[in-house]
């Protein structure tokens, strides 16, 4: 809901990374790699490839696949 009204929107990266951390903490983590990818894409856009908020949601990316035993 929150991608089709707002699109790219650092407010749809923010959904979708408290979402990746819910899917995380139900052991979903396929979905919280996807989740957390998508929120990426969409803070690159917002802030830049080097904001603080990008690297800190790749780290929740690589936790994500780290869970799935891919480090």
């Amino acid at each position: 809901m929150w991608e089709r009204t707002f699109g790219d929107h650092d407010w749809t990266a923010w959904a979708l990374i408290s979402l990746s951390k819910i899917r995380l903490a139900q052991g979903d983590a396929a979905e919280a790699v996807s989740l957390a990818g998508r929120a990426v894409q969409i803070l690159k856009i917002v802030y830049g490839p080097e904001h603080a908020e990008v690297r800190s949601t790749l780290n929740l990316q690589a936790s994500a696949l780290t869970a799935l035993g891919k480090p």
